[in-house]
């Protein structure tokens, strides 16, 4: 009896430093808007200096939330692998207003 409570609890302090990361979640994207002004120019933002080689600075940019812009910060991020290159959100001219383009990595 006693050597399944000695095996039982060294399995235990075995797992004792393992993460379980949870399963990724679908992402839903909303649908484009169509804003009938332009974005107004962007907010100038002080860029501290990383937290580690492995993060990437993401620019901060103007949101939309049905009706009024918004600044959503810079941050940084990790990169999801070790060349990867934030391609920044933008307004694109979508004929009579401003679509936001998502930001990816390429």
């Amino acid at each position: 009896m006693k050597m399944v409570r000695v095996a039982g609890l060294t399995a235990l302090l075995g797992t004792a430093g393992c993460v379980v990361q949870p399963a990724p979640q679908p992402v839903y994207v909303a649908p484009a808007a169509v804003v009938p002004i332009a974005p107004p120019a962007p907010v100038v933002e002080v860029i501290p200096a990383p937290p580690g080689g492995a993060y990437v600075w993401t620019p901060g940019y103007w949101s939309w939330n049905g009706r009024a812009y918004y600044w959503t910060k810079g941050h940084y991020v990790a990169r999801p692998y070790a060349r990867a290159v934030w391609v920044p959100p933008r307004w694109v001219r979508s004929g009579s207003g401003w679509v936001l383009v998502p930001g990816r990595w390429r």
